[in-house]
C-alpha cells in the first residue's frame, strides 16, 4: 500500500505498515535508533506538543531519578530538570522551547551548579516535523565541563608561557632548516633593536658580526649533525644602530620535534662581561706599569729613609756641637780660671762639676732619642709605654694611652716596629712644633685592621700649605711599606689628629 506523493499517511496506513510485511524492518530500524540514542555521549530527550516525553535515554532517566527522585518514561509530562538546577532560568528555558515549537532551533552553552560543582552543558534544541507540521522538539545536552576546564587551563598556561617569554631577561629566536628566522621573542626588539618585520624570514647571517661568522657556520654544522643536542655558543651580533652586542646562548636542533620544527636559540646579553674581560686584559700592561712605578716608589722610600738618617745624623751633630760642646767649653773655662786663681779654685771646680753633670744629662737625653726602639722581648705595649714615659720626662705633657691588641702575638715584628717608629716620629713632631699640652694615643685592632690614632691640642697647621719638614713624609713612607693608609685632620688653632690604618 503506497500513499500518493506529497500526502500524509492515514492512521490505517500507518497501522498497516506496523503490522504488515514491513514490520520487521521497521522494528529493526527502531532498535538501531534506540541503540544510537543510548550510546550518545549526553542526555537525549524529545517531547510532543503537549510537552510529554516521546523518547528519553537512560542517562537522562538516571539524572532525573538522582535529582528529582522520579522514574520518568515516554508519555510522562516533561520534567524541567535544567530549571531545577537553576530556577532563575525557568522562564528562559520556556522561551527556548516555545521558539523551537515555532521552528527556530537553538544551540548554546549553559552552566549549572550540580552537587556544588560548576558544570557546563552544550545544549541543542530543534523542532521535529511531520511533513510541514511541527509535532514536537528534540533535545540534546552534553556535559562539556572537562573540555572547557582543559581549554581554560591551556589558555592560562599559554598566557603564563607568553608572559614568561615576553618578560624574560633572555631573548629567544627560532630558525628553519635553511637558517632563516621564523620567530623571535618580544625581547629581541629590546636587545637588538629590530622589529619582527625587519628580521623574520631573513638569514641569521644578516645579524651576525663578521668576527663571529665562522663560529655561526660551525654551530649550524654541529646542529645538523646532532639533533636535540644543546650547544653553547658565544657570538657577536650587530645591533640595529650598528653597535656590537656579545651574546651567550644555547642552541638546539628541534626540526624533528612536532609543533616546534625549528632550530631554537636562547640568548642573553653578555656585552658588559666581555667589556670587563677586555679591561682585565688591557689592565695587564697597566699592572706591569704599576709594578714599575711601585719599584720607583720603593726607591724613593729608601732614599727618604737615607735622607732621614742623614737628617738624624745632622741633628745629633748640631746637638753635640751647639749644646754639649758649648756646655763642656764652659766647664773648661771654669777649670782654667780655678787653676789660675787659687782663691776661687774650689768654687770653680764645683761649678765645673755641675756643668759637666748637665752635659752628661744632655748626652743621656740625646742617647735616649737614639735608642728608643720596639723591643721584641717586652712587646709593643711596654715599648710604647717606655717611649711615652721618656716624652713625659722631657716635656710637661699629659699623655693618655689606650692600647688594645688582643692578638699582638700574631702580628709581624716588622709591622710592630713600623708602628712604633711612626708613633715616635709623630711624638717628635708634636714636641718640636705643636706646643701641645694633651696627647691622646690609641692603638686598637678592629675588624681585621690595626689602627693607630694620635691626637693633640696644639696649634695645628694648614694641610694645604707646602711643608718644609719631612716628618709627615717619613710617616707616610713607613706606612706604605705595609700598604698602610695615613689620614690627617688639622687646622690652625685646632690641633692635629693622625690616623694610620693597616689591614691585618
Amino acid at each position: 500500500m503506497q500513499s500518493a506523493p506529497g500526502t500524509a499517511i492515514t492512521a490505517a496506513e500507518e497501522q498497516y505498515l506496523i503490522a504488515g510485511p514491513l514490520a520487521p524492518q521497521i522494528h529493526k530500524k527502531a532498535a538501531n535508533l534506540d541503540a544510537l540514542v543510548e550510546n550518545l555521549d549526553g542526555y537525549v530527550w524529545s517531547v510532543d506538543t503537549e510537552m510529554r516525553y516521546i523518547v528519553l535515554n537512560s542517562a537522562l532517566v538516571k539524572l532525573i531519578k538522582d535529582v528529582i527522585g522520579i522514574d520518568a518514561g515516554p508519555g510522562d509530562k516533561m520534567l524541567d530538570v535544567l530549571g531545577i538546577f537553576d530556577p532563575s532560568k525557568t522562564e528562559e528555558w520556556n522561551d527556548i522551547y516555545q521558539q523551537a515549537f515555532k521552528g527556530q532551533g537553538q544551540r548554546f552553552l549553559s552552566n549549572f551548579i550540580i552537587h556544588g560543582q560548576l558544570t557546563y552543558f552544550e545544549i541543542s534544541i530543534n523542532p521535529m516535523r511531520k511533513g510541514n507540521v511541527i509535532n514536537g522538539i528534540s533535545c540534546f545536552a552534553r556535559n562539556v565541563t572537562e573540555a572547557i576546564t582543559n581549554s581554560r587551563m591551556l589558555q592560562e598556561s599559554e598566557i603564563r608561557f607568553r608572559s614568561l617569554i615576553e618578560n624574560s631577561a633572555d631573548f629567544i629566536m627560532m630558525a628553519n632548516g635553511e637558517g632563516c628566522f621564523i620567530y623571535g621573542s618580544p625581547s629581541v626588539k629590546r636587545y637588538l633593536g629590530y622589529s619582527e618585520e625587519e628580521y623574520l624570514y631573513k638569514s641569521v647571517y644578516t645579524f651576525i658580526h663578521p668576527d663571529s661568522v665562522d663560529e655561526a657556520t660551525s654551530l649550524l654544522s654541529e646542529l645538523s649533525k646532532f639533533p636535540r643536542q644543546p650547544f653553547t655558543i658565544y657570538l657577536k651580533l650587530i645591533h640595529k644602530n650598528g653597535e656590537e652586542l656579545w651574546v651567550e646562548g644555547i642552541a638546539t636542533n628541534l626540526l624533528d620535534m612536532p609543533g616546534i620544527n625549528a632550530l631554537v636559540g636562547n640568548f642573553r646579553d653578555i656585552s658588559e662581561r666581555k667589556k670587563a674581560e677586555r679591561l682585565i686584559l688591557e689592565s695587564e700592561e697597566l699592572r706591569h706599569q704599576l709594578m714599575e712605578e711601585k719599584l720607583n716608589r720603593q726607591r724613593e722610600i729608601m732614599q727618604a729613609a737615607l735622607d732621614a738618617q742623614e737628617k738624624e745624623r745632622a741633628h745629633i751633630g748640631r746637638e753635640l756641637h751647639d749644646n754639649v760642646k758649648q756646655i763642656l767649653s764652659t766647664a773648661k773655662v771654669c777649670l782654667e780660671y780655678g787653676r789660675d786663681n787659687p782663691a776661687e779654685q774650689a768654687h770653680m771646680i764645683d761649678r765645673a762639676e755641675s756643668i759637666i753633670i748637665n752635659a752628661m744629662n744632655e748626652i743621656r737625653e740625646l742617647s735616649k732619642t737614639l735608642i728608643h726602639v720596639y723591643e721584641q722581648e717586652i712587646g709593643l705595649q711596654l715599648s710604647i709605654e717606655n717611649l711615652v714615659e721618656s716624652v713625659r720626662l722631657g716635656k710637661s705633657f699629659h699623655i693618655r694611652v689606650d692600647f688594645s691588641l688582643p692578638e699582638e702575638h700574631n702580628l709581624d715584628d716588622k709591622l710592630k716596629m713600623t708602628l712604633f717608629r711612626i708613633l715616635q716620629e709623630q711624638l717628635t713632631n708634636i714636641q718640636t712644633h705643636a706646643a701641645a699640652k694633651h696627647i691622646d694615643i690609641s692603638i686598637r685592632q678592629l675588624a681585621g685592621q690595626l689602627i693607630l690614632s694620635v691626637t693633640d691640642d696644639g696649634k695645628g697647621f694648614d694641610l694645604q700649605q707646602r711643608r718644609t719638614g719631612i716628618g709627615i713624609t717619613n710617616i707616610i713612607n713607613r706606612a706604605e711599606i705595609f700598604n698602610g693608609q695615613v689620614d690627617l685632620e688639622s687646622a690652625p688653632g685646632k690641633g692635629c689628629r693622625m690616623n694610620v690604618t693597616f689591614k691585618i
